[in-house]
């Protein structure tokens, strides 16, 4: 009941202002309790921006009230309809059987199984008395279906009006969200402004209502690369707000069994991840509010933000570590080799420092993987050919990055006389370089060293993958995971435990930072 009352009063405030010309003031929302601040000329688009989000989050609170009306509405005018339909049945069949009672009595004859009493005249007055208690029930349940059928049309129309409302509430968001965008990409491609706010915004609301809860937005930003390429996988257009038009579902991940009978994902019998941030229904209920109405909300990437940052407090590991922050990861996606694409793709991010996206713990990889040797054994090819065979010969080869128990708990050293080179082992730039060693090309023998290596930049031919210009032997790089294009859509790589061939995966496809062609 007390949020059936919040409902109409925050509705009758909103059609006044709809309809009224009302001005409300505000209070300042989350969004502006970051403790970082960028750039003078990214802080000022991003607070002209907030300031114009404002009337959208607001017009759409209202507007999720209103749809919330209205499936109550239908339910009603759909049990009331119901009803009068089951009133009807009933006079028919009593009219029926007064027809069938008025025809004994004139005939003298009949109507005794019908009535159950021995005089026909009896019988017609019993039922005619039973005939005005049901058409007495048929008008009061017509009058109620009438009113609810009212009330149906009163909440599609205010629906309908709170709807033009967003859409013009929108309309005004998108040049700030253009202007914030051209200035943040200036300092880190592919991050969108909404993003950059919603990021922001669900990093400083954890802190605010958990200290002890440092998410910092650098993550979330590689979380949301990886895992959707911030709601615009699969050629989703994200309106300026942050909210998905349509549900992406299963992006990432296997399917589970389900947990929720269908009610986030659609699918009854299995559980599959959804959102900007791909989320399981679990992950999404274990950590949503009913308090904040965010229940069923898995189109925005502001309210995903501020549910994956929970669960990954939620989790217990020290996310200012490598170590807790892989872990804490992997819990979420369930796939390791991806949270460790995640730490680089957020390591990406953190390094624009202009952006103040917060610290990301290092990878302890860097200060060792230099270390070791390619393996001097292996034969000299020509070209991607003998370079897709090299590889494929190798499937199988089990993953490790030879960092022993210190640096990464489930990864032993390496031993003696084997390395993440291929001998005994592989990790993903360690295949890399050592299928391109094999054919006599020297490359950098980490994902790191490659991005910042000049002679690989240089061969440079895009920044996203294009199925259309998917060549064999290309390099797809991501920050924290490298793979080999197979030229036919697929990819080689170091991941899941083992050298694999496979079709290219949505996370590597939303992570690429580039692709070079080096053959």
């Amino acid at each position: 009941m007390e949020r059936v009352g919040r409902f109409w009063v925050r509705l009758l405030v909103g059609l006044i202002a709809l309809l009224g010309g009302l001005v409300i003031v505000i209070a300042p929302s989350p969004g502006n309790l970051a403790s970082a601040q960028p750039v003078p000329k990214i802080d000022e688009a991003l607070q002209t921006y907030e300031r114009a989000l404002q009337p959208v989050l607001e017009a759409r609170e209202r507007l999720d009230l209103a749809r919330h009306e209205v499936s109550r509405a239908r339910f009603d005018h759909s049990r009331d309809s119901a009803a009068v339909a089951e009133a009807l049945e009933v006079r028919r069949v009593d009219r029926e059987r007064f027809a069938s009672v008025a025809v004994g009595a004139y005939m003298e004859r009949g109507g005794r199984s019908a009535t159950s009493v021995d005089d026909p005249q009896q019988g017609l007055v019993l039922l005619s008395a039973r005939l005005r208690t049901v058409q007495h029930r048929l008008d009061l349940a017509e009058e109620i279906s009438t009113r609810s059928s009212i009330r149906l049309d009163d909440a599609l129309e205010v629906e309908r009006l709170l709807s033009a409302e967003v859409e013009r509430a929108e309309a005004a968001l998108r040049d700030p969200e253009r202007v914030l965008t051209e200035r943040i990409q200036e300092v880190l491609p592919n991050l969108p402004g909404y993003a950059f706010s919603a990021y922001r915004w669900a990093a400083a609301l954890l802190v605010e209502r958990d200290p002890t809860c440092q998410v910092a937005p650098a993550i979330l930003v590689g979380l949301g690369r990886m895992m959707s390429n911030h709601g615009q996988a699969m050629s989703s257009a994200m309106a300026p707000s942050g909210i998905l038009p349509n549900q992406l579902h299963g992006l990432v991940g296997t399917p589970i069994a389900d947990t929720d009978g269908g009610r986030l994902d659609g699918d009854e019998e299995r559980d599959v991840r959804i959102g900007p941030l791909q989320l399981l229904p679990q992950q999404w209920y274990s950590e949503a509010s009913d308090a904040e109405d965010d229940l069923d909300a898995t189109d925005s990437l502001r309210l995903s933000s501020l549910i994956a940052g929970r669960f990954l407090c939620s989790t217990g590991f020290d996310l200012s570590t490598d170590d807790g922050l892989r872990r804490s990861l992997s819990s979420l996606t369930g796939d390791p080799t991806l949270a460790r694409a995640i730490m680089g793709s957020a390591r990406h991010a953190a390094r624009a420092t202009s952006l103040d996206l917060g610290p990301v713990p290092p990878d302890p990889r860097i200060e060792v993987a230099e270390r070791s040797i390619i393996d001097s054994s292996a034969t000299t090819g020509m070209g991607a050919a003998d370079l897709l065979s090299w590889s494929r010969a190798r499937l199988g080869t089990p993953y490790s990055q030879c960092l022993g128990p210190i640096a990464r708990p489930e990864d032993p050293e390496c031993p003696p006389g084997t390395n993440r080179f291929g001998v005994g082992f592989f990790d993903c730039s360690g295949f890399v370089s050592s299928a391109f060693a094999a054919i006599g090309v020297n490359l950098p023998t980490t994902t790191e060293t490659m991005i910042l290596d000049q002679s690989l930049a240089d061969r440079l031919v895009r920044e996203e993958y294009d199925p259309e210009d998917d060549r064999p032997g290309d390099i797809l790089l991501m920050d924290g995971h490298v793979a080999l294009s197979a030229g036919d859509g697929s990819v080689i790589h170091a991941s899941g435990g083992q050298l694999t061939e496979e079709p290219l995966p949505n996370w590597i496809r939303n992570g690429i930072l580039g692709i070079y062609r080096v053959l």
